[in-house]
């Protein structure tokens, strides 16, 4: 609770099955609360195991939190398979919960299967609940290293979730256009496909039983999300004119430098 981390560097060298992260790398029923990280992790060798996240690599039990939660920093994975802005991995299954609310990704990341929030959702399991709550991508720079990690890299097209299926993923979350693809899912025909996705999950069903996933997805502008969270109607988020918006009470990052970065230029 209430960690922030600057200036920090995370070598991941480990051959083992593991989540790591600048926060926690694995969450068993904790929770991980008002933390921030500017930190840049990476992995030093080929490593499909490692599940990196900018917050917290890995979630693995029920009652698993992580709220108020924002990563500004780099992830770059070329080493390992999953990467996200917060949580690198939600190892769901029958029993097991997590709630992953107002958490904002500002951060780089780079990985065989990146996210901007969640990188993957992984349960064949007929009971868990996965609640995602106004978690907010605001970084353009999520890529996909498909073979060779040094010349071989794309765009990614997940903004929240991508992975290899959803159970039960209870979805209640704005996109912010900008951000957005039209990547709707990773297997057209097979899945419901929906134009309005616009990158937010690969899976919108259970892999097996094809059931479906509760979603609310509101698409606005930059401009209109600011707005909306200065007027206080998105609880738990606000924002000072200057400033990108932020769950975190307190925090303040100039918004001048990632509008220039961005190409982005407010009405």
């Amino acid at each position: 609770k209430n960690v922030r981390i600057v200036n920090s560097y995370f070598e991941i060298t480990t051959s083992k099955h593991s989540g790591a992260a600048s926060i926690a790398g694995q969450v068993n029923g904790g929770k991980v609360l008002n933390c921030y990280s500017e930190a840049y992790l990476t992995t030093t060798s080929a490593n499909g195991n490692v599940e990196l996240g900018g917050i917290v690599g890995m979630t693995n039990a029920d009652g698993s939190t992580i709220e108020n939660c924002v990563f500004a920093g780099t992830i770059v994975g070329d080493g390992c398979k999953l990467a996200a802005g917060i949580v690198g991995k939600n190892n769901a299954g029958e029993g097991k919960s997590l709630l992953l609310k107002n958490c904002l990704n500002l951060g780089s990341i780079r990985a065989a299967v990146p996210a901007g929030i969640i990188a993957n959702e992984n349960s064949s399991a007929s009971v868990t609940t996965t609640e995602l709550v106004n978690c907010i991508n605001l970084s353009k720079n999520i890529v996909k290293v498909t073979t060779d990690a040094q010349s071989n890299v794309t765009t990614e097209d997940y903004i929240y979730i991508h992975g290899t299926s959803t159970v039960d993923y209870k979805i209640s979350t704005y996109v912010i256009d900008e951000f957005a693809t039209d990547v709707a899912a990773a297997e057209e025909g097979a899945d419901p496909y929906d134009s309005n996705y616009k990158g937010v999950c690969s899976k919108a069903k259970h892999a097996d039983t094809r059931e479906e996933m509760t979603q609310t997805i509101t698409h606005l502008t930059l401009a209109q999300f600011l707005a909306k969270v200065k007027a206080g109607e998105i609880a738990g988020w606000t924002v000072v004119d200057g400033y990108i918006p932020t769950p975190i009470a307190g925090l303040q990052i100039a918004i001048a430098p990632y509008l220039t970065a961005w190409g982005i230029t407010l009405a």
